[in-house]
């Protein structure tokens, strides 16, 4: 009997050859294998066969066929797709032993690559279902058998639960780390759903989840995955981000897959989301706990990405009810404060130095007799395109010029922001309004300041400057709000009359680049040079805190600092906050010092 001629076999195989070394290298691969991926041998050697899966099928490899080769040495069909020419998708079944070292050679895995047709696959899924329920105890089972569980996915949209989540989480990690990629993740809460719930019913609240989740699924691409986190919070998890601008570009597909009117219930409902992202870049050889770790902040900062974006988008409308629900609401704000139904919350302003309290933003609530406490983001749009903006401010300005007065009484020497519309600053009624306020409540005008947004700056007060320096002749203070977003230029600023301006939060939140710090560095520089005070807003972490106060901004404000509170709590925050003289910031044994 003549040899066999294992190599001119190995190379005219009509079945897919490849070996590899036991980290996944290429060291040889066949004709069929090298037509069937569309890429010449020469180039395949020496690359990673992990290459040559999606990204979702990575995952899978890279943790359970590689771990269960190391373990038993052999994995018979494995389920799985190659990327082919331009691409494609190829479903294969991989066949794959271990070759042990021996004399000196490497330890290699051979594998073969059979096409699988339709019936096969059926096949092989039935087989796999029986064979889980008899070898429990194999890793393939298991996965094909948690996979198939309710336990491992929201029952109302169908999407991966929290649990297989971060699970999914942590496997992304895992390849990541060998491969060098960084995991990107994107955060989304959908804007003011309870109030969807509280007006249409949970059935439209259903709808609406649903809705959101296939809108997710369509914007994801293939190879992301979407997990319904908790209540109306959803994630989509991206296990290989290949550019720097990937988030942002899902983050764009998602809201423009939004943007069309749902249907539900036969009302046309348009729904937005708060959107926040962050990736991780996990290291070599990380312990399991190190990538639980890293797994659990990588949802953190994402979420709190989000939640800065939601705090940008103020006043922007993000869900609209049909026409009817709107009307319903600007009826009801129409004498909502009349009726005792308005509130104004106060969040403290901190000066950078010393960290005592030394003013606070009123900010306008609403609570609603049917849909509860209302932030500005529910109403303020529906108050601005009428004429109850007026209304709404007014009772803003007055509240908070009277419990500062209070205030005042009782030995604080407290100073008032208050937002104002580009209504109020063009109705002839507003300075003389704001004269009165101050005189009949007693509170002065040095210690009180009208936040202005810069487009608005820009937009309507250069047109009424005349009205702005009326309003300073009352000795009252104008804040350019968020400044560096919008579009002033640096010879407007100087001859506005301004005495402060805000950096806005999206630079706080960035601190991290150096460009961002330059860039606020710039600002303070800016606006000390002209003579303004600078506050910045948005502290929500410790580091932030510290490297503000190292630029020489002159006020902090920032939920780490203080949320907006109740005339009561606030009063609370004042009794603990350290006098003038004493300062209220933690030293480095963690103590206030004084």
């Amino acid at each position: 009997m003549k040899p066999v001629d294992f190599e001119r076999f190995f190379h005219a195989a009509p079945a897919g050859y490849v070996v590899t070394a036991t980290d996944g290298t290429i060291v040889e691969v066949n004709e069929t294998f090298s037509e069937w991926v569309g890429t010449d041998r020469a180039s395949l050697l020496g690359s990673s066969f992990l290459r040559i899966l999606p990204v979702g099928e990575r995952i899978m490899y890279g943790t359970h066929a590689m771990a269960q080769l190391d373990e038993v040495g052999s994995l018979a069909e494995l389920s799985t797709e190659l990327l082919g020419v331009n691409r494609t998708r190829i479903p294969v079944l991989l066949s794959i032993a271990r070759q042990p070292a021996a004399e000196g050679r490497p330890a290699t895995d051979w594998i073969v690559a059979s096409r699988a047709t339709e019936r096969r696959l059926h096949e092989r899924e039935l087989v796999a279902a029986l064979r889980g329920l008899q070898e429990a105890e194999s890793a393939r089972n298991r996965l094909l058998d948690e996979a198939r569980q309710q336990a491992l996915h929201d029952p109302l949209t169908g999407l991966a639960n929290r649990a297989l989540l971060q699970r999914s989480i942590r496997d992304a990690l895992m390849v990541a780390a060998s491969t060098g990629e960084k995991v990107g993740l994107l955060f989304c809460d959908v804007n003011r759903f309870k109030r969807i719930n509280d007006s249409l019913g949970h059935t439209a609240g259903d709808e609406v989840l649903r809705h959101v989740a296939a809108c997710l699924i369509a914007a994801a691409g293939f190879g992301n995955i979407v997990a319904r986190y908790s209540g109306d919070e959803f994630v989509v998890l991206v296990p290989a981000v290949n550019a720097a601008n990937e988030l942002d570009v899902i983050e764009d597909r998602i809201r423009l897959a939004l943007a069309p009117p749902a249907k539900i219930l036969g009302r046309d409902v348009t729904v937005d989301v708060a959107v926040g992202s962050a990736r991780a870049d996990p290291e070599q050889h990380g312990s399991e706990e190190t990538l639980l770790s890293l797994a659990t902040q990588l949802i953190d900062d994402a979420d709190a990405a989000m939640y800065r974006s939601k705090a940008r988008s103020r006043g922007k409308p993000l869900e609209r009810i049909h026409l009817p629900e709107r009307i319903r609401l600007e009826t009801d704000l129409r004498g909502a404060a009349g009726r005792g139904e308005l509130t104004v919350h106060y969040q403290p302003q901190f000066d950078a130095e010393t960290g005592t309290i030394v003013g606070a933003e009123a900010l306008v609530r609403w609570q609603h007799p049917e849909l509860g406490l209302l932030t500005p983001v529910a109403f303020i749009d529906i108050a601005e395109e009428s004429d109850l903006i007026e209304e709404v401010g007014e009772f803003v300005l007055v509240s908070a010029c009277s419990f500062g007065a209070q205030l005042r009484r009782e030995g604080h020497a407290i100073e008032m922001s208050v937002n104002v519309s580009a209504n109020q600053l063009t109705n002839p009624r507003f300075e003389p309004f704001i004269g009165a306020t101050l005189g009949n409540t007693d509170f002065p005008g040095d210690a009180l300041t009208l936040e202005i947004t810069e487009s608005r700056v820009i937009s309507e007060a250069v047109i009424h400057n005349g009205a702005l320096e009326n309003i300073r002749k009352l000795g009252v203070g104008l804040s350019v709000d968020d400044f560096g977003t919008g579009y002033s230029s640096l010879y407007q600023l100087r001859h506005l009359p301004v005495t402060e301006v805000k950096i806005d939060r999206s630079f706080i939140s960035s601190l991290s680049d150096e460009g961002s710090l330059a860039f606020i560095a710039g600002i303070v520089s800016l606006g000390h040079g002209l003579g303004l005070r600078v506050v910045a807003e948005g502290v929500e972490r410790p580091g932030q805190l510290t490297v503000l106060r190292g630029t020489g901004c002159d006020r902090l404000q920032g939920y780490y600092l203080g949320r907006p509170v109740e005339e009561l709590e606030f009063r609370g925050l004042l009794a603990t906050s350290p006098s003038h003289g004493q300062t209220g910031w933690p030293s480095a044994d963690g103590r206030h010092s004084s």
